[in-house]
C-alpha cells in the first residue's frame, strides 16, 4: 500500500487485481468464518461447559461451516 501512495501504478495494478480475485474473495470468506468458528472452539476448550451446552455449541459450529461450504460453492459456481 505504501508503494501505491507514492504512485507506484505497477504495485496498484498488482493489489487491485489481488483484491478482485476468485481467491481472495474465499480468502475472506473463510477468514470471517474461521473467526467464528475459532471463538466457538475456544469457548468449548476453555469453559468446560455442560454436556447439552458443548453438544448446542457443536451444532452451532457444524451450521456455520456448512455456511461457509454453501457461500464458497456459490461463488465457484458464479465463476
Amino acid at each position: 500500500r505504501k508503494e501505491i501512495t507514492r504512485g507506484n501504478a505497477e504495485y496498484e495494478k498488482m493489489i487491485n487485481d489481488l483484491v478482485n480475485s476468485d481467491e481472495f474473495m474465499r480468502y475472506g470468506i473463510i477468514k470471517d468464518y474461521n473467526n467464528t468458528i475459532s471463538e466457538l472452539n475456544q469457548v468449548l476448550k476453555n469453559n468446560n461447559p455442560a454436556e447439552e451446552e458443548a453438544q448446542e455449541i457443536e451444532g452451532v459450529i457444524q451450521e456455520l461451516k456448512k455456511e461457509m461450504l454453501d457461500e464458497l460453492e456459490k461463488l465457484q459456481a458464479e465463476e
